[in-house]
């Protein structure tokens, strides 16, 4: 097997010594890619501190250095708030806890997040990458047998891709056929998540809006033709 987990307790990388013990192992194993899973239990001094968030990402990168190995780090978002009366959900490598640091860090960033009604399934989003677009978002679920993840057949972005291909619509209509789609599959996706999920597929090019002729103050949804995004 080309995996090896590693179950470390209090192993904080607040010292050159615990540095120079990561580099040794990960060198020693010649991994292409380390996780560190989570965050929290490697980082030295609070997540919000200026110097020890800077500290740690210079060890990152020359634990990339000294090694090759590419690293992802596992992180927490900021825990839902209140807003408008309603209840938001962390959105985006900005709503990560922490200095912005180890926000500005990676070159790519991305979020899991378990659908509601979904069973085990959950989504994985894209919120940043260095020198390319985005990848669309992607369901998937975890296989109880074998513990691997599958991609999930009923995908909101192929769901709205396909229903796009239909011709134009409503946009508010677009989200309700996508949402009784996703529903019939047991699958609840949300409106606020639906109307997300709709304006990334525009920025990426996937979906495209034009206004309905037949009423100027209604915009429709309609197929942008960029299949780079399948």
């Amino acid at each position: 097997s080309n995996l090896r987990l590693t179950r470390l307790y209090s192993f904080r990388l607040d010292t050159e010594e615990r540095w120079e013990e990561l580099y040794r192992a990960v060198g020693k194993s010649r991994a292409e890619l380390t996780i560190l899973d989570p965050l929290s239990a490697f980082m030295g001094g609070s997540e919000n501190n200026d110097i020890a968030a800077k500290y740690f990402v210079d060890g990152l990168d020359k634990l990339r250095e000294r090694t090759g190995s590419a690293v992802v780090l596992v992180h927490h978002r900021r825990k839902p708030a209140m807003f408008e009366g309603r209840v938001t959900e962390g959105g985006g490598y900005l709503e990560a806890r922490g200095s912005t640091h180890l926000i500005g860090w990676p070159d790519t960033t991305g979020g899991v997040t378990r659908l509601r009604g979904g069973g085990n399934a959950s989504q994985l989003t894209w919120d940043k990458t260095r020198g390319g677009a985005l990848p669309p978002p992607r369901l998937f679920r975890l296989n109880p047998h074998t513990l691997t993840l599958e991609v999930e057949a009923v995908d909101p972005v192929v769901v709205m891709k396909e229903l796009a291909a239909g011709g134009p619509r409503n946009a508010r209509d677009f989200d309700e056929e996508v949402q009784r789609r996703l529903e019939q599959a047991g699958i609840e996706l949300g409106q606020h998540r639906a109307r997300e999920l709709r304006e990334e597929l525009v920025r990426g090019g996937a979906l495209r809006y034009r206004t309905d002729p037949a009423n100027k103050r209604l915009k429709l949804v309609e197929s942008g033709g960029d299949e780079g995004l399948a």
